[in-house]
């Protein structure tokens, strides 16, 4: 339940947001309580459809509550509904905590989506900046800035020049803690394998797609979310798939990266010795990772300094492609951070179907716990 507390700090969280200069034209938006949940099981896989507040509708199509705010002000931007600009919001979102959070299904979150621009690290660090001293100006002191990026995994994927389909793969995978280290292990593991998609692999496309059709008459279920019975025999064929993976060298560069949380201007030098050891070239991404870092400090915004860069840190959500970050505080743990959010300038082209481009940068901050910092703090 939000609490008088809560409440007045989402508002002054939404004032500071609004008289920030970067948010001089931003409108505010309140989105759509209710979208497809294949929208977002797409973006995200089934993996957090137990978190989702779904229901089905009497058609059979089924539908959620909005989990974040992104995904539905991103989708009205690729419908067309929506200009390619900066928005603010805050509201209410919804879904079934982590056991042990103590959140409630209901939270505020207040934030902002910035569309359209074509300077992704200076942008980086302008929304960065901007977040930051909007929870130094809560009275949040202490909190640690920490750093993930999947565009520094992805260059490093493509470098590799691994054979099909495990780049498709270990990019999904990033997105889930020790995802890519688990895929990794499973390969060339035929009892890590489903039953289903082995046998399933043996078939041609239409041959899968009537075998699944006969489980769901056999079961009585029927297929949700958008998800025909092609769609699923096409995933769990794809299952079956692992091989061998990747080589004893790049399977070493992937690890070696994965291993790494330092300070985060050291990144960059480790980075560059693995990607030697490889024998792959990283440039570009590690030049867009130094500018956005000369920016923000060149911005001097609160928690820089001691930022740190977590490589295995993702974002729930599989359409991040760019900087991750969170801030976390010791009064709640690194597994509950007070704001949190990154880049995704995929998502708009991915829901559009390719008809409409453009890149984005968010962040969610939560008053929830913005105020259980401030308490303990308090030692209330």
């Amino acid at each position: 339940m939000k609490t008088k507390q809560i409440i007045e700090m989402a508002q002054t969280l939404e004032k500071n947001l609004a008289n920030s200069p970067s948010n001089k034209n931003a409108v505010l938006i309140q989105p759509a309580n209710v979208l497809p949940a294949s929208v977002l099981l797409e973006l995200t896989g089934e993996s957090v459809r137990g978190r989702l507040c779904s229901f089905n509708a009497p058609n059979g199509e089924e539908f959620c509550m909005r989990p974040d705010m992104t995904a539905p002000i991103a989708l009205e931007v690729a419908r067309g509904n929506l200009e390619a600009k900066r928005y603010l919001y805050s509201g209410s979102v919804y879904r079934f905590p982590q056991a042990g959070s103590g959140d409630d299904i209901e939270f505020d979150q207040t934030g902002f989506e910035w569309f359209g621009s074509k300077n992704g690290p200076k942008e980086d660090a302008e929304g960065l900046a901007l977040t930051l001293e909007t929870l130094t100006n809560t009275g949040i002191s202490g909190g640690e800035l920490v750093f993930g990026d999947s565009a520094l995994f992805y260059a490093l994927i493509d470098a590799l020049k691994l054979s099909a389909p495990w780049p498709a793969r270990l990019r999904k995978a990033f997105n889930r803690k020790h995802g890519p280290r688990e895929l990794m292990d499973a390969a060339g593991k035929p009892s890590q394998r489903s039953p289903l998609a082995s046998a399933l692999s043996a078939l041609d496309e239409d041959e899968a797609r009537a075998a699944v059709e006969e489980v769901f008459a056999v079961s009585g279920i029927s297929a949700v979310g958008g998800r025909d019975a092609g769609d699923i025999a096409k995933r769990l064929r794809s299952l079956s798939e692992n091989g061998d993976g990747p080589s004893d060298k790049a399977r070493q560069a992937i690890t070696s990266f994965l291993d790494l949380r330092v300070p985060a201007r050291q990144a960059v030098d480790e980075i560059a010795k693995i990607a030697k050891a490889a024998g792959v070239k990283l440039d570009k991404a590690l030049s867009e990772y130094s500018e956005r870092l000369d920016a923000l400090e060149k911005l001097r915004a609160p928690m820089v300094d001691k930022s740190v860069f977590d490589s295995e840190f993702g974002r729930r959500f599989d359409y991040y492609d760019g900087l991750v970050f969170k801030v976390t505080h010791e009064a709640l743990g690194a597994s509950l951070p007070i704001a949190s959010g990154g880049r995704y300038d995929g998502l708009v082209s991915g829901l559009s179907n390719g008809a409409i481009s453009a890149n984005a940068f968010g962040v969610a901050l939560r008053s929830d716990r913005i105020c259980c910092v401030l308490n303990k703090e308090a030692g209330q």
